[in-house]
């Protein structure tokens, strides 16, 4: 089922009046909404226009990163993370150090902020 559901994504990326009427309607009506996270499967808070590369490619968006991070990170490690946006690597970062591990995040924007605390 994910496998056909890329291949739709992809599909519908790749239709260039979707995107010229779609993109235009999403920034418009940007809206927030609870996505349910593609790696922890826990609800996950964004903008539907302004973070729509984190519900739409999820983890195909930054693959060669999250098996980079998979490899050095395990149960029980502290991870500093700078920079944390809204949480989205953040919440996979608590994944890959369990209950016994601990994340320090950073996040200097107020915006960003609000979705991080939601977490």
């Amino acid at each position: 089922m994910k496998k056909n559901l890329f291949h739709i994504k992809n599909f519908l990326v790749n239709l260039s009046i979707l995107r010229l009427v779609l993109i235009p309607v999403l920034k418009k009506f940007n809206f927030e909404f609870s996505w349910k996270h593609d790696l922890t499967n826990r609800p996950f808070f964004l903008q539907s226009y302004y973070h729509k590369g984190y519900w739409f490619y999820g983890k195909n968006r930054e693959k060669d990163e999250l098996e980079f991070f998979e490899k050095l990170i395990g149960k029980g490690d502290n991870v500093l993370e700078v920079g944390t946006h809204i949480g989205y690597l953040t919440q996979y970062f608590e994944f890959l150090v369990g209950d016994s591990g601990h994340i320090l995040a950073v996040e200097p924007t107020p915006n960003s902020l609000y979705y991080l605390k939601k977490m």
